[in-house]
């Protein structure tokens, strides 16, 4: 296995910490760990942070605040009711806001809590894919990325060549807010002899899309869903007549989206551009403060327009966009069209 770099080991951060990698990937982390010290003290203060959050005590909003403000706002306009003539009714409307910001700002973030934590868990997971997928390319021959499944309408990647040997966490694989049946399925799929992939992978398709190939615009993610019907080789680049072939994902292929040869940046450059792979969409990004969503959503119900979701995706060099669905290129966006119909509650 490759030395990992430094990219990769941030990536891997936070599985060192919780000691979820493989052993494999616990050796590469810290052999880098040893000849890296901006990594080593990198780590160090992630370490501090998870302990620090350990001890913190956790906070909750007082039962039957929001029921006790409002008997509060109605007892305060009862016995000033008679006084109202002689007072400005500015001040009465400034209590009122007062009392009601207040009580959002106890309540609100206790309820978006959970949903900001989808966010920051799907984007660590897309990371962790990115992560295994690197892996992978440098020990396949020609550094080809993951093949996508075999089966029929599962658009994600052939998980009987990444678990366990690239691929260890089960929790990647389903989202965080996947009932406790799914999450349940999953491990008895992959932790039975032999691993069921077939229904592993039918699972993860509920979350994940991933082709295998690098698209620059919809017709060619069309092009790749008329190959995998007939049954093309899942390893080979899609050859077009009179136009231009699609790649198969591998190390070195942004080399043929490079458009200015002159530059020495270009191809990390074009790495970034890629997009690989990506999961369903979200309400909002990671980072985002819970009033923004929160007034999002408010100017949404008063236009009457859908709330904002935004796509998570992978990118070939690693990082994670959260691309507004409206705005997505179209590439993306055909590939947010090969998810399915959500599971039934």
């Amino acid at each position: 296995m490759k030395k990992l770099t430094c990219e990769q080991m941030n990536a891997l951060q936070e599985a060192y910490l919780l000691e979820t990698l493989s052993e494999r990937e616990h050796r590469a982390a810290a052999a880098h760990l040893d000849t890296c010290p901006h990594c080593h003290e990198a780590l160090e203060k992630a370490r501090t942070r998870l302990a620090q959050l350990d001890s913190a005590a956790s906070i909750a909003p007082p039962a039957g605040l929001a029921a006790r403000t409002l008997a509060r706002i109605a007892e305060e306009e009862t016995t000033q009711e008679a006084q109202e003539r002689r007072r400005p009714r500015a001040w009465k409307y400034a209590f009122v806001a007062a009392l009601l910001i207040v009580t959002l700002l106890v309540v609100v973030p206790a309820l978006e809590g959970p949903r900001s934590g989808r966010a920051y868990n799907i984007q660590n997971s897309l990371k962790q894919f990115g992560l295994a997928y690197k892996m992978y390319a440098n020990e396949s021959p020609g550094e080809v990325f993951p093949p996508v499944s075999e089966s029929d309408g599962l658009w994600v990647p052939d998980l009987s060549v990444l678990y366990p040997e690239f691929l260890q966490d089960i929790n990647i694989l389903v989202p965080p807010d996947a009932p406790s049946s799914v999450r349940a399925e999953m491990e008895t799929a992959l932790q039975q002899e032999p691993p069921d992939y077939e229904r592993a992978m039918r699972l993860m398709a509920q979350t994940y899309v991933y082709h295998g190939w690098i698209t620059r615009d919809a017709e060619d993610v069309e092009e790749i869903k008329r190959f995998q019907i007939a049954g093309g080789p899942r390893n080979n680049t899609i050859v077009i007549q009179d136009g231009d072939d699609i790649y198969r994902l591998r190390e070195g292929v942004e080399r043929f989206m490079i458009t200015d040869i002159n530059n020495p940046g270009a191809s990390a450059m074009a790495q970034s551009s890629l997009p690989i792979m990506l999961a369903r969409p979200q309400s909002h990004r990671p980072g985002e403060g819970v009033f923004i969503r929160w007034w999002r959503r408010l100017q949404a119900r008063v236009s009457g327009a859908s709330a904002p979701r935004f796509i998570p995706t992978l990118f070939m060099d690693g990082h994670v966009e959260f691309i507004l669905v409206e705005d997505a290129p179209p590439n993306v966006a055909a590939m947010l069209e090969l998810l399915p119909e959500p599971l039934p509650e």
